[in-house]
């Protein structure tokens, strides 16, 4: 297992897809590199977009709060996981074919196997998704 705090900006997609990318690629695990790296963007992007939003106000020029990620491999299965302080938990709603956003669940939940989240606590949860590992 690995893992990895990032910060709540800009940058935290491309530190994640990076981190994601060479992590896989150590483990010898290249095949699964495109489809890892897009669940977890997916993950993160709605971290960033709802988990944030959610979470507790901070004072005012605050630095929010990191958010974590971790890859687990487990036999067949790598687990990628995106940590975040809402208690909200996502929801796989139906597809609007015009809209310009929303369709993030259902990308994580064609190229996983299986994906969920923890119970909220009052620091947050964590939301996941387990990937094949076919070697």
């Amino acid at each position: 297992m690995v893992a990895r705090a990032l910060t709540a900006d800009g940058r935290a997609a491309s530190e994640a897809r990076r981190f994601t990318g060479a992590t896989l690629s150590g483990w010898n695990l290249k095949p699964l590199v495109d489809n890892a790296v897009l669940v977890v963007t997916e993950l993160l992007s709605n971290a960033l977009r709802h988990g944030l939003a959610q979470s507790p106000r901070q004072s005012r020029g605050a630095t929010p709060r990191p958010l974590w990620m971790g890859l687990l491999r487990c036999r067949e299965l790598v687990l990628c996981t995106v940590c975040d302080h809402s208690t909200d938990v996502p929801v796989l709603r139906e597809s609007d074919h015009l809209s310009q956003s929303g369709r993030g669940l259902h990308i994580i939940d064609c190229l996983s196997s299986s994906w969920g989240w923890t119970t909220p606590t009052a620091a947050g949860k964590a939301v996941w998704a387990a990937l094949p590992a076919a070697e």
